[in-house]
């Protein structure tokens, strides 16, 4: 049975041919172009890659000591803040854009913020540009793990901040099943990452081996009729438990080559994600109890994941069980904001809009892999269903 994962970038065989011989500078120096950056630093994840670009504004900055995060993201980013020694103040969410709320901003930016981190959730942009007028001194850490390939007033997400945050990881919209890098245009900056790489581990052989048959094996079964059939084995090892540490480790040379290879073809899928993303949104438009968030002016997403968010949790889990029965697979993504995780100071009722949001929302797939079939049966089982 045919069925479509929730995330997935395809990687060709030629892709994985090209891991052996294939120029390892290809993916920094593509990645540079695509992104109109300076500097770009290869790392083994993404989490590692904020880590070294805190260090690195603590270093320069050494009397602040804390980061503004959305209320809503990714736990995994409080393992960096931990490593480095900082604290963490959480931004609400907005319930039109879905992403960190830059009129909440303003009263929590203070002597002591060492930087702000939006992320760009699901691939939508937050708009970097207003982000800067607010925080103005302030340095920005763009968390671009999930939009690689978005645009927003002609620049793409990664390199418009201080600091660019990517991911490779397995799902993201340039996967080589780890990995992550970090970019800025500043010399001073790039002088002061390029120290603190040192701490990165070099991969060993039996990593590098393990991590080639992880890539081969993902680039085989992302296919959907592989998936499919797959999809009893493959569900047991799928797991939301929580993760507690990451490696300070660097990118492996088959990934970093085979990287190069994808690349070339990286304008072209995200330009697929931006049309199956297009497709999602003016079919569920006008959905009663679906919403649907409302994208920035002069922008381009190459969505990582479609997201809706249902005013009704049994109309949500219908969807949820009717399109797996129909072979296609949605996420869940976090279920609980950040402060509702952990234990950051914050009484359980802080940040209404991040547990609406952590409550209702389900993630459509819009990658590559999706056809306009798929499309029509995500649009008519909700239709449906609401």
């Amino acid at each position: 049975m045919k069925r479509l994962p929730s995330a997935a970038t395809p990687i060709s065989n030629q892709d994985l041919f090209k891991a052996l011989y294939n120029n390892p500078l290809e993916l920094e120096d593509s990645l540079k172009r695509f992104l109109n950056v300076k500097n770009l630093f290869l790392t083994g994840s993404g989490t590692s890659a904020i880590y070294i670009a805190l260090e690195t504004l603590k270093k320069l900055y050494p009397e602040k000591k804390t980061v503004i995060l959305p209320a809503y993201t990714a736990p995994v980013i409080k393992l960096a803040v931990d490593k480095a020694g900082l604290k963490i103040a959480l931004c609400e969410v907005s319930k039109r854009t879905f992403n960190m709320d830059l009129k909440s901003l303003r009263p929590l930016l203070s002597k002591n913020i060492l930087c702000v981190m939006p992320v760009h959730l699901f691939g939508i942009p937050t708009d970097i540009y207003e982000l800067k007028e607010i925080a103005g001194d302030i340095p920005i850490i763009e968390d671009a793990a999930q939009s690689l390939g978005s645009s927003i007033h002609g620049k793409k997400t990664g390199g418009i901040g201080d600091i660019g945050i990517l991911s490779f990881h397995r799902g993201k919209n340039l996967s080589l099943y780890s990995g992550g890098a970090i970019t800025t245009s500043s010399d001073n900056l790039a002088e002061e990452i390029q120290k603190r790489l040192k701490i990165l581990i070099p991969p060993d052989l039996k990593e590098t081996v393990l991590n080639l048959l992880k890539l081969i094996l993902i680039s085989k079964i992302v296919n959907p009729w592989v998936y499919g059939t797959l999809y009893p084995f493959i569900s047991p090892f799928k797991s939301r438990d929580l993760h507690l540490s990451f490696s300070l480790t660097g990118l492996t040379m088959p990934q970093i080559k085979a990287g190069g290879s994808i690349i070339k073809r990286l304008q072209e899928l995200s330009n697929k994600r931006i049309k199956n993303g297009i497709k999602l949104y003016h079919g569920l438009a006008d959905v009663e109890g679906v919403t649907l968030p409302e994208l920035p002016e002069d922008s381009e997403v190459a969505y990582n994941q479609f997201p809706v968010v249902f005013s009704d949790v049994d109309c949500m889990e219908v969807v949820i069980k009717k399109l797996y029965q129909k072979g296609i697979e949605t996420s869940r993504l976090y279920l609980r904001p950040i402060h509702r995780i952990f234990d950051l100071g914050y009484p359980e009722n802080a940040f209404p809009i991040a547990t609406w949001l952590a409550n209702g929302l389900v993630l459509l797939p819009p990658h590559p892999l999706v056809t306009d079939r798929d499309i029509e049966t995500i649009i008519g089982t909700i239709k449906n269903a609401a």
